[in-house]
């Protein structure tokens, strides 16, 4: 639709209104940065402990939060998932 692709178009499990194209997953990382520079370069607004065990990042789109999380912290298992396949197999 309008030149743009969607989760509907290659999956039939699951419903999601909005693109999953290239368009879209720059507009993820750039919504991403800017989230990050609101919140003073943090990636969260919650109590964590010193060092998280797990995490997971549902509706990760790029993935983008979930790998700078998993750099922050590298003892961490961090796990991103999402409805649209749009990760590299």
């Amino acid at each position: 639709m309008n030149g743009r692709t969607y989760h509907s178009d290659s999956v039939t499990d699951g419903e999601y209104w909005g693109p999953n194209d290239d368009k879209q997953n720059e507009m993820l990382d750039i919504f991403h940065h800017a989230m990050t520079i609101c919140l003073d370069g943090r990636l969260y607004d919650a109590p964590l402990p010193k060092n998280p065990e797990n995490a997971i990042d549902l509706g990760t789109g790029t993935g983008l939060w979930a790998i700078d999380f998993a750099d922050e912290f590298p003892n961490c298992n961090v796990i991103g998932t999402d409805i649209s396949p749009i990760q590299p197999s």
